[in-house]
């Protein structure tokens, strides 16, 4: 009898024990099965929380680029989420200046602000960027120079046909290298006179920089192209009804003939491989 007892006292306390470790493994494999549900809670509550606006240095954001109320959008200004760099311009970039900062994004802003811009004048002259500060850009939609802190929008209107134009960054346009070559063609000499002594600095800086992109590019370009180039800026200046420099463009086509002459003939040692050509 008491052997039975102690027997089923054993058995007993075996199941028991037995139990406790299954409840345990069981409650094991629970936590252990949770945590991947954990994860994903908190993943989900991270994305849930993410900005809805450009959080990464160095980047700004339109108004218009975000799905947000001016009211939501004024809060997280207030909250210094992100500042304000000008109107309908904003920035989480809470360290960088807002000079750097809308320089550095001059296209994006370009192309939020001013919808048909054309990157245009003297800074189609630096691959499209601001020059002294001033990015210049033709537009039919707006007339009237943007200021923005470190940058001016200047915009004038002008037709442009398709053909004179290339794409750019941003969906933005710029001129091709025969618009620019008529437009500041018109910028250096439209306003100089006979006198040089007359010429104001800031026109001949104009004349120099416009004159070194010319000497640039002819340099690096075939005959072939000085030949459609010059050709086709001509024909602007004619639909445009600015004959008066086309005499300037036909004394810089000869210049940048000797030029390139005169390179052919240092590199060939001497010897001349150069062949003339007449632009008109």
């Amino acid at each position: 009898m008491c052997r039975q007892v102690r027997q089923i006292r054993i058995g007993l306390g075996n199941y028991i024990n037995a139990g406790f470790e299954t409840m345990s493994a069981s409650k094991y494999r629970f936590v252990s099965s949770s945590e991947p549900i954990k994860k994903a809670v908190t993943k989900k509550s991270a994305e849930a929380q993410a900005p809805p606006w450009p959080s990464a240095t160095g980047t700004v954001f339109l108004s218009s680029e975000v799905a947000l109320s001016a009211t939501a959008i004024n809060n997280a200004v207030r909250d210094g989420r992100i500042r304000k760099l000008a109107p309908n311009i904003y920035t989480a970039d809470l360290g960088e200046s807002s000079e750097s900062l809308i320089r550095a994004n001059q296209w994006q802003i370009l192309a939020g602000l001013v919808q048909d811009a054309i990157v245009a004048d003297r800074s189609a002259l630096y691959d499209g960027m601001a020059v002294e500060g001033v990015l210049s850009v033709v537009s039919n939609l707006r007339s009237k120079s943007i200021n923005l802190p470190g940058l001016k929008i200047a915009c004038r209107q002008d037709e442009i046909k398709s053909e004179e134009v290339r794409p750019w960054f941003n969906g933005l346009k710029i001129t091709n290298e025969a618009r620019t070559l008529a437009d500041n063609l018109a910028l250096a000499y439209g306003a100089s006179t006979t006198s040089t002594s007359k010429i104001s600095k800031k026109q001949m800086l104009v004349i120099e920089e416009f004159e070194d992109w010319l000497y640039k590019k002819t340099s690096e370009k075939k005959s072939q192209w000085m030949m459609a180039t010059f050709s086709d800026a001509r024909a602007i200046l004619v639909r445009k009804k600015q004959n008066h420099l086309i005499a300037q463009l036909d004394n810089l086509a000869q210049d940048m003939a000797l030029a390139k002459k005169e390179k052919t003939a240092n590199k060939s040692e001497g010897r001349e491989v150069y062949t003339s050509f007449e632009i008109l």
